[in-house]
This record gives C-alpha cells, structure tokens and sequence, in this order.
C-alpha cells in the first residue's frame, strides 16, 4: 500500500492509499548508469514463467526473456553471453546476472502474494 498526499479542489490537502499494480520501481537499471536498459516487463500473463525480463542494449535493439530463461542464465555466464552479442566480458554478464536476479526475486513475490 502506498501513500499520496493529494490536495482537493477545494484547497484542502488530504492523504489516500492506493495499490500499485505489479511492481513500483520503473526498472532494474537504466542508461545512464549502465550499457543496459532493464524492465519487467508488464504483460497479462498467468504464470511466473512466462512473465518477461527486458534488456534494451540500445534504442533499436532489445531483448526479451522469459522468468523460466532468467533463472537458466542467473547461474551460466555463457549463456548470456551467446544469447547477447553486447555483453563483451564476464563484467557485463556478471551485471546483467544481478538486474535478472531482482526480476526473478520481484516475480516471485509477486506470486507469493497472490496466492
């Protein structure tokens, strides 16, 4: 639950709690700290597998991969880098690794939640 503090027409401020849907953070990492632009990616899915991790590595050029992929990848450098002709050394996978652990840690509190 989150909290806005929000000001009527009549001048009056109040507060009011709504739920965000999904997740509240935009992304896992952006361009201007990173070479990769990352987001879940919201979609009308029914299972944790199929939810979708997105990697920009520019304007043009995007993947997508699924929750089942991502927990492949988290634990195979070389995957990623076979999949991802942008990632260059193991620093970059080591990086894109972690953005996909915080996917896979948010899908699966997103489930639990559901439940």
């Amino acid at each position: 639950m989150t909290k806005l503090r929000c000001t009527e027409r009549n001048g009056k401020s109040s507060e009011r709690k709504i739920e965000l849907e999904k997740i509240e953070k935009m992304s896992y990492s952006r361009w201007s700290t990173s070479k990769f632009y990352t987001y879940w990616h919201s979609s009308s899915v029914y299972d944790r597998g199929d939810e979708i991790f997105m990697c920009h590595t520019d304007i043009q050029r995007y993947y997508g991969f699924t929750y089942t992929e991502c927990t492949k990848f988290i634990d195979q450098i070389t995957t990623i880098k076979g999949k991802l002709n942008e990632v260059t050394d193991d620093k970059d996978a080591k990086e894109l690794q972690g953005y996909m652990r915080q996917f896979i840690e948010d899908v699966d509190t997103q489930y639990k939640d559901n439940k």
